[in-house]
Order: C-alpha cells, then sequence, then structure tokens
C-alpha cells in the first residue's frame, strides 16, 4: 500500500459529521417563528427560533427524523411527518401551536403518507396514502376538528396533492402514474369527487414533469414545469383551456424553486446552472427579473418570502459549509445566519472547493462532473468516482462529509453527472431510459480512461463508490471492465433488476417500472444489464453497505452480490446496518459507514 498523508484531526469523520446542519425551514403566518430541521442532536429533529431575534431551542425529541413540516396558514399548529427507522411509512404529527408534546393525526405504521397542503383557513389537510391499496396513492383529506380522513380521488399510481384551491372547496393533484417525467395535473373538486384535467396526457402537449404548483395573483395557478423547452419553467395555467402562459424561463437552466410573499406583488426563483444555484428577483410579479448575488457559489434547497415581504428565507449551503438557514433582507440587500447553534463552527480551511469540468464521451455527449483536487498536490495521486442515485437526481456541490475525508487522505475524488442525470434538461435525462441503460455504464467507464491519462493520476489506482442507482453502474463498471478498477463501494445499490422490481415497495414499482422498464416485457434485457449475472467478471474487491428497513432498494439485493462473490471466491466485505432505511440517518450509523468506507479505501485503493 502507497503511504499516504495523515488526516488533520479537523477533517476525522467525527468531526466532519459533527458539522450540524439546518434545512426544510417554515414560517408561521404572522411571521413570528421560524421551524426548521435540525441534525444537531444526531438525528433530524424540530428546532424553533423567535423571529427576528430569538435563538434557536429543539422543539422535538422524536425516536426517529423528522421530513416534512409545515405551519398552518392562520395560527402557531405545525404539522410534520415521520417514519419508523427509515421505512418511509411516514406518519402525520401535529403540534399544536407549536408548543407542547406532538400527537398523532395518523396510527397506521403500514401504510405510507406523503404530505400534502394546508387548508386555506386551517381548518383542513390534504395528503395522499396507500391505505385502500398498497401499490397506489389515494388523495385524502382530514378535518383538523374531527381528525378522521376521508378520500376525496381514489388513485391509480402515485398521487400527491400539491395546494387547495383558494377557497378551500378543491384540490390541485399532481398524478405520476406514468412515472416522474410524465406527469398529470388534475383540478379536483373536494366534495363531488369530479376531477378536470389540467395538464397531461391527453391534452396534446407532451409528456410533462411538474415540480409544483401553488395559486398565485387572482387566483390563478403557477406551475413549475418543463412544458415549453424541455427545461423546467414558471407558468400561468389557464384553469379553463389549461393554455400556459410563460412567466419567468431562464435558457438552458431549469427553475427549480419559486415564491411569492403574502401579498404576491413580487417574485423569487432559483435556477440550476450546472449544479450552482442562482437567486432571481422580481419587485413586481410582472417586472423583469435581476439577478441576486449569493454569498459564496452553493445550493439553495429550499425557499420563501417573510410574511411581511421584507425578505426572504432559504436553506443554503456551499462544498466546504453544511447547510444552514440564512435571511436575505430585500432593503438592505445582506444575508443573515439564522440557525447557528452550539455545535456550528466555522468550516475548517483544508475543506476543499470542486472545479466543474466535462468529459465527451465517445457518442459525442457532453458529460460534467466535479473534480476534488487534494490541497497536498503529489504526484501519482488516487482517485475515486463517486456516482449520485437516482437516476432522477444531480450531483450537487453542497457539503458531503465524507467526500472532504477522503480528499484530505489524497485522493482526488471526481462527482459526474452521467447521461440520466437531472438539471441539463428532459433531453439529457432520458439519454439512459431503458434500452440505452448501459450507456450511463459506459460514461463512467470512459470518464476513467480519460482520467487515468492524467498526468498527476496513478491510472492504476482508479475505484468507484456509488449509492442506491449509482451502486447499480458501479457494480455495472466494475463487471463491464474490469481492467479500469482497482476497488469499489457499493452502498445500497441495484444489483438485480428482477427481483427489485418484486421486491421495492409496492407504491414505488410504477415510477420504477417507467425509469428501467418492467419485467413483463423486458425480462431479458433487464437480466442481462443486472449485475448479479456479470459478477464472475468482477476482479476489483468490493465493499457493499446496506441497512435492513431499505424499502427502495431492498437488503436482498446486496446479500445477493455477497452470497455469489463469496462462492466464486473473490473478496467482499460486507457491512450491515439495522435501524436505517435508504441512506444513514443517525450520526452515529453514517460515522460508522463512512469510516468503514475510509478504512477500506485506505486497503484496498
Amino acid at each position: 500500500m502507497t503511504d499516504r498523508p495523515t488526516t488533520s484531526a479537523q477533517l476525522s469523520m467525527t468531526a466532519l459529521f459533527s458539522m450540524s446542519e439546518a434545512r426544510g425551514e417554515a414560517v408561521s403566518a404572522d411571521g413570528h417563528l421560524l421551524a426548521f430541521r435540525s441534525n444537531e442532536s444526531g438525528t433530524q429533529q424540530i428546532w424553533l427560533r423567535d423571529l427576528p431575534d430569538g435563538v434557536a431551542r429543539q422543539l422535538t425529541d422524536m425516536p426517529d427524523r423528522i421530513g416534512a413540516l409545515a405551519f398552518s396558514p392562520t395560527s402557531h399548529d405545525l404539522l410534520f411527518t415521520m417514519d419508523r427507522a427509515g421505512d418511509e411509512r411516514h406518519q402525520l404529527w401535529l403540534i399544536p401551536g407549536a408548543d407542547g408534546p406532538p400527537e398523532p393525526l395518523t396510527r397506521d405504521p403500514d401504510t405510507v403518507h406523503a404530505w400534502g397542503c394546508w387548508a386555506p383557513d386551517g381548518g383542513a389537510i390534504a395528503f395522499s396514502c396507500n391505505r385502500r391499496d398498497r401499490s397506489v396513492m389515494d388523495v385524502m383529506v382530514m378535518s383538523l376538528e374531527t381528525r378522521t380522513p376521508r378520500c376525496v380521488m381514489e388513485g391509480s399510481g402515485w398521487c400527491v396533492p400539491l395546494c387547495f384551491t383558494p377557497d378551500g372547496q378543491g384540490l390541485v393533484v399532481r398524478d405520476s402514474t406514468r412515472g416522474p417525467m410524465d406527469q398529470d395535473l388534475w383540478a379536483l373538486d373536494i366534495a363531488t369527487g369530479t376531477r378536470r384535467l389540467l395538464m397531461g396526457q391527453g391534452d396534446g402537449g407532451g409528456a410533462t414533469a411538474i415540480l409544483s404548483a401553488r395559486h398565485g395573483p387572482d387566483g390563478q395557478l403557477l406551475v413549475l414545469c418543463d412544458r415549453a423547452h424541455g427545461f423546467h419553467a414558471l407558468h400561468l395555467v389557464d384553469p379553463d383551456s389549461g393554455e400556459l402562459t410563460m412567466v419567468a424561463e431562464v435558457t438552458q437552466q431549469d427553475i427549480e424553486l419559486f415564491s411569492l410573499p403574502q401579498g404576491q406583488a413580487a417574485l423569487a426563483f432559483v435556477s440550476n446552472d450546472a449544479g450552482f444555484s442562482r437567486l432571481h428577483l422580481r419587485e413586481r410579479f410582472d417586472a423583469p427579473s435581476r439577478e441576486v448575488p449569493l454569498p459564496a457559489k452553493g445550493v439553495i434547497s429550499s425557499l420563501r418570502f417573510l410574511p411581511d415581504g421584507s425578505g426572504l428565507l432559504m436553506s443554503f449551503e456551499t462544498a466546504t459549509t453544511p447547510s444552514a438557514i440564512w435571511r436575505y433582507d430585500l432593503e438592505t440587500g445582506r444575508y443573515q445566519v439564522l440557525t447557528e447553534t452550539q455545535n456550528t463552527g466555522s468550516a475548517p480551511a483544508a475543506l476543499v472547493v470542486p472545479e466543474l469540468v466535462e468529459f465527451e464521451s465517445s457518442d459525442g455527449v457532453r458529460v460534467p462532473a466535479f473534480v476534488y483536487r487534494p490541497n497536498a498536490r503529489a504526484p501519482n495521486v488516487p482517485v475515486l468516482f463517486m456516482v449520485h442515485g437516482g437516476p432522477e437526481a444531480q450531483w450537487r456541490p453542497g457539503f458531503r462529509a465524507d467526500l472532504q475525508h477522503y480528499v484530505d487522505r489524497g485522493i482526488m475524488v471526481i462527482a459526474p453527472n452521467i447521461r440520466g442525470s437531472t438539471g441539463y434538461g428532459r433531453a439529457y435525462h432520458q439519454l439512459d431510459d431503458r434500452e440505452r441503460r448501459l450507456d450511463a455504464v459506459c460514461d463512467l467507464c470512459e470518464m476513467a480512461e480519460a482520467v487515468a491519462g492524467w498526468p498527476e493520476v496513478d491510472a492504476n489506482r482508479i475505484g468507484a463508490m456509488g449509492q442506491s442507482y449509482g451502486g447499480y453502474v458501479v457494480m455495472a463498471a466494475l463487471c463491464g471492465r474490469p481492467d479500469l478498477w482497482k476497488t469499489g463501494v457499493n452502498l445500497y445499490g441495484v444489483s438485480n433488476f428482477i427481483t427489485l422490481m418484486r421486491t421495492t415497495g409496492p407504491w414505488r414499482r410504477a415510477l420504477r417500472t417507467a425509469e428501467y422498464g418492467a419485467p413483463e416485457t423486458m425480462a431479458d434485457f433487464l437480466s442481462g444489464i443486472s449485475p448479479v449475472n456479470q459478477l464472475e467478471h468482477l476482479k476489483a474487491p468490493l465493499l457493499v453497505i446496506h441497512a435492513n428497513e431499505d424499502p427502495r432498494v431492498p437488503m436482498e439485493q446486496s446479500e445477493q452480490v455477497n452470497a455469489i462473490l463469496r462462492g466464486l471466491g473473490r473478496r467482499v466485505d460486507v457491512l450491515r446496518i439495522s435501524g436505517e432505511g435508504h441512506g444513514f440517518a443517525r450520526r452515529e450509523n453514517a460515522v460508522t459507514v463512512f469510516t468503514r468506507v475510509a478504512r477500506f479505501l485506505a486497503e484496498t485503493l
């Protein structure tokens, strides 16, 4: 094993994961309370801060991580969701007045509940669940007085209510039955259960991906979708004709978030520029947009106006600073961090910022990637490719604790957005669909070949690590081009598409079929691209890590890999984690997992 730099104390795995994050802010209608999620206690819990000048304090101490949270539009009542050990079967909870013990609104731990929205008068909520049929999500409305849910729309797949109509008598529902890139938007009358198609299949506009919707000026419906040019833009939707009117677009960039103040005189939105966020503001809804400089190059994951319209709140992070809740003052143009809690400290100077590069694949497709170079430049640098999951996802230049540890150990980390990634338009996202699945694997292998020729790189020490779908890409690359790779790490990755479709949560099957294909009609192809059927070609040592409550990629996917490789007499290290789902929500588990990864890389890369 080649000698490596000694890890600095500041960049130990424990120290890096102790840098608390805050995100997912909600603000009360009167503007007096800010709620957000923080992992300072070791798992995501709700924290509160009085606005404008209060001190953050922990509100919940629940046994599992908190998911969504939302204030009532008329009071301090605070709703949140929580699953059990990462099983994604979220339940709904209410904290009346944001004070006191949480009260359960649902009590069915075998049912998935997806949060939707509050009614305008605060008297009811809408959500979806799969209580009737585990494979579909029905739309439900619950009165907060009776706390009895009733079904107002039977779904045929994954459905989520996005917003109530301004009069509270209807809902706008997004239906993803055909997959996340071909969705319908329905106007639903709650009293009668009748629904009318606003956009989607059959309206002549083509397949559409819908991010969000809410009502804007004069009750008009604003929808963030990719119908116009294959990139997400903000549109007004005519409720009668379904005609779209462009409100805001950014050339060759997705608009990912938008917000209106309560008076709706202004508009703010966030676009995605090759992974980095850009903030745009209009003082009037119909005025030209201007870009607002951010405190640094980074990623905004949520955005909202303060109720009085004086500023914006956002969850913002960079490659060297974990997510925090920031306030932008519209009058002064200044930023303020609102979530400095007791464990929050300044980022160590040794943390690195990535460089954005592009590789050209053999078929001419340009594939972007973020390159994290060690501060201590040395010859013969080992390289680790880190492949994101999804595939409906994108590597963003936000904070990643374990990555900074690997770089501090002298490893160059490259995080690619291989074809199929989001953030680069519909056409790029669909380049890996179904029969083109292996084209994404080729992207990774061709990048490894290119990087092997860089003068500072040791071509004999290139490894790959991926999570979920990224784990599949890594496994397929290790088996398809075993000559390229020195080592591999598979975090809860897909290994067998045939069994995945049988064992994944039934509410997810239709979504995965749209991306991967159906075993009933594509069994031979799906079997042929599944790494479990190619493992005899794998040469590199492999570390496999999986959690027992994973509902998306069940642990059987990793157990198949382990059993086959052991039978072949190959090195395969396995780490099984209890009480977690698709990822590692508890700090102690994350430290255990990624410390094991670091040790494996030290041994094999």
